[in-house]
């Protein structure tokens, strides 16, 4: 039988979870630890905060509006920060995608192995790091250091079977710091329409479109925005 951890206001140093249908940091609250989960989704409610790190395998982890956590940690689980949250430490996903929402603040760095990373409107006064998967920066999204694709293990005999890493900034977003491939047989594609690289963009990363936002990229941005919000109102049915 399932059952529900509710959190409200715990002084304890750390909660470790299995199985469960469900952690929960209620609206408002504090906790002062860790909540650290297996097979068991986390949710920090609104106004809510966490002092350590919240991380959750084999679960999502959900930061609803003005949240405020220390760092963010899942193995095959997505991340799903909202608005005007601030994350203290680095959100790192292993097997599962990222998505921020506007005026939300990460003070560490992004990375994911394999996932999806998307950033709506936020800022991330570090670096986006990833190897398999894409990046996604739109609405003023702010990157204040670099965005690196570690090697992935592409080489003059494997390449073609990549798939390739798509990184999209638009829509007034600016990345301050550099591009960075790892290795020339990665297949990394960057397109810029209307947003701007301050930095230097790799020379073995391929630049398939500049400053011009069209339909099809904003039909791209609304069906990012589609999914991000479709998986968190399937979840609270």
């Amino acid at each position: 039988m399932f059952r529900r951890f509710l959190i409200t206001c715990i002084i304890a140093t750390s909660i470790l979870a299995q199985n469960e249908q469900e952690v929960t940091v209620t609206a408002g609250s504090t906790y002062n630890g860790t909540i650290q989960t297996q097979n068991t989704d986390i949710t920090v409610y609104q106004d809510a905060r966490v002092k350590q790190d919240v991380i959750s395998v084999n679960g999502d982890i959900y930061i609803e509006d003005r949240g405020r956590v220390g760092g963010v940690e899942t193995t095959n689980g997505d991340i799903y920060i909202n608005e005007d949250c601030t994350i203290d430490k680095s959100i790192v996903s292993i097997n599962g995608s990222i998505y921020i929402k506007a005026n939300s603040t990460v003070k560490k760095n992004i990375e994911t192995l394999t996932g999806d990373i998307r950033v709506s409107g936020a800022e991330i006064k570090k670096d986006i790091i990833l190897r398999d998967g894409s990046v996604m920066l739109k609405d003023g999204a702010l990157v204040r250091n670099d965005i690196i694709v570690l090697d992935r293990g592409g080489n003059s005999g494997n390449a073609s079977t990549l798939s390739v890493v798509d990184i999209y900034v638009g829509s007034g977003s600016v990345v301050r710091g550099d591009i960075d491939a790892d290795s020339q047989w990665d297949q990394v594609e960057l397109e810029i329409s209307g947003g701007e690289v301050q930095g230097d963009v790799d020379d073995d990363i391929t630049i398939i479109g500049s400053d011009g936002d069209d339909d099809d990229d904003e039909d791209d941005e609304d069906d990012e925005d589609d999914e991000d919000g479709g998986k968190k109102d399937k979840k609270k049915k």
